[in-house]
């Protein structure tokens, strides 16, 4: 018997996301939803990771300094949180965030509230170099 595999976004557990997309545990629209709920988070955890790097944490592992652990306070979840919905409400749009290359990042990023809660565009903060 083989071990699952870890989670690779333990940071934005599943339940998490369906509870605030308000999907009930037991419910059958949970059933027909799950694998567009994992998509979903799985997307956004991506993407919040790919633009705010600054949250890992790097330790030495033999010699070689390797990112360990992502560390996302509860502004960068809620910000996950919006990412993970609205992808989730436009995944049967055709205009909505579909896996064009840079097309949803750059959808995304032109949302205020992502952008707020995740400290990007003019939310940023001021970086010198």
């Amino acid at each position: 018997m083989t071990e699952p595999e870890p989670d690779p976004y333990p940071w934005l557990p599943f339940e998490v996301v369906r509870d605030h997309l308000r999907i009930k545990a037991d419910s059958e629209e949970l059933t027909r939803a799950h694998d567009a709920i994992e998509r979903a988070r799985r997307f956004a955890c991506e993407f919040v990771e790919d633009n705010r790097p600054d949250r890992w944490l790097w330790e030495p592992i033999d010699g070689v300094l390797t990112r360990t652990v992502y560390v996302a306070g509860p502004r960068l979840i809620a910000g996950a949180l919006l990412v993970a919905s609205r992808y989730y409400a436009r995944a049967g749009s055709p205009l909505g965030t579909v896996s064009y290359g840079e097309f949803a990042t750059q959808m995304l990023r032109s949302d205020p509230d992502v952008a707020g809660a995740l400290g990007l565009g003019r939310y940023a903060r001021p970086r010198v170099g």
